[in-house]
């Protein structure tokens, strides 16, 4: 069962890191609302905490300036 959690997780992740990469500017700087990649990608809003932790962990993604929201990214 873990395993399957694991794929999951990084199918997710390696979707929403997709999506950003896609919008980003020519340096790789996204602009906007990471809860925006959640909604079009269809993942629910509950994964949010979990795919962008590990982003971050994983040093995909750093946050240069945080918007609202409980959890910063």
């Amino acid at each position: 069962m873990a395993e399957i959690f694991k794929d999951a997780l990084f199918r997710q992740c390696e979707a929403v890191y997709d999506w950003m990469e896609n919008i980003a500017d020519k340096d790789g700087l996204f602009l906007g609302r990471t809860t925006q990649s959640l909604a079009e990608l269809g993942i629910a809003n509950s994964r949010y905490g979990a795919i962008f932790k590990t982003l971050r962990g994983l040093g995909c993604v750093t946050q240069i300036k945080r918007g609202g929201g409980r959890e910063a990214i």
